[in-house]
């Protein structure tokens, strides 16, 4: 899960724990963002606690979907809708020294890809740089997300073919 909370004068802070009483991100933090593999299937709560005044916020919260190879295979064409103009977002495991390649069946200037690593948060492809086909040798063993990010709020339908070896 990325969680990330936006106000005007970037007062208030965040806090996220599970139903059963888990907490995943303290109050004490004093953060705005989080992101960690959920523990369990659960119902999971937000608390915000602003500053001194009221004011308006932004709480984004994604849940990447899992990439799910089909058995015995390393490659998989994942199909989909973009809504209301917003990215989205899939995961896949992999380790390091495997290759990635991903690709969207679409130019630049309709959608490209984002791809960032979950654990290191590290930057490989920007979609503001028009990346719509990627391919790397991969540094590290963690979770790879993969973002297909819509251009000037476009919704369109999209085909991206993911390959780990």
């Amino acid at each position: 899960m990325i969680v990330m909370l936006d106000t005007p004068d970037q007062s208030a802070t965040l806090s996220v724990f599970g139903a059963d009483g888990t907490v995943l991100l303290p109050q004490a933090r004093q953060t705005s963002s989080w992101q960690d593999h959920l523990p369990s299937t659960q119902d999971y709560y937000f608390r915000l606690t602003g500053g001194g005044s009221t004011q308006n916020f932004t709480l984004n919260m994604n849940i990447p979907a899992r990439i799910q190879f089909p058995s015995g295979q390393n490659q998989t064409t994942l199909n989909g809708q973009t809504v209301g103009g917003y990215a989205v977002m899939y995961t896949a495991y992999a380790f390091g020294g495997q290759q990635l390649e991903v690709s969207i069946n679409t130019s630049p200037e309709v959608a490209a890809l984002t791809i960032w690593g979950f654990s290191d948060g590290q930057p490989y492809a920007r979609a503001q740089n028009g990346v719509t086909d990627f391919s790397m040798t991969l540094p590290s063993t963690q979770d790879y997300i993969i973002e297909v990010v819509p251009q000037g709020e476009n919704v369109l339908n999209y085909e991206v073919n993911v390959m780990i070896q």
